[in-house]
């Protein structure tokens, strides 16, 4: 089996921690490959090595959650002292080959994040 290929998408999210989240669209922010199936602590450390996550942010800031389906993960703001807990930052799909980048769309998310663009991920999350 050859690389696996894994599209992240920067979420716009309104909202706070106490009424919850809302995603309200979502962009394209890069690709991410691996030798197999990756783990969270894998995700993790290929944001970092993309620049998608500050580099000083530690592990415990973030939750990387496998969600309930093979092939996606929901990254959040995991930092309970800065009034985000649970705020989605990056949703990350499993892509075929071949298969193009997915933008745009809203959806509710129940449980409370940082979003807008990957420049302003990148920002937040360093304070």
């Amino acid at each position: 089996m050859g690389k696996q290929r894994w599209e992240v998408q920067s979420l716009d999210v309104w909202g706070n921690q106490k009424d919850g989240y809302d995603i309200n669209d979502w962009f394209h922010a890069g690709w991410l490959e691996f030798d197999d199936y990756p783990s969270e602590n894998d995700i993790f450390s290929a944001l970092k090595s993309e620049g998608l996550i500050g580099e000083n942010v530690k592990r415990a800031w973030v939750n990387v959650d496998p969600a309930s389906s093979s092939g996606y993960y929901e990254v959040q703001d995991n930092r309970k002292s800065k009034g985000t807990y649970g705020k989605p930052l990056y949703q990350i799909y499993q892509r075929e080959e071949g298969e193009g980048s997915v933008s745009g769309g809203k959806r509710r998310h129940g449980r409370p994040g940082v979003g807008g663009s990957a420049a302003e991920l990148r920002r937040l999350m360093r304070k």
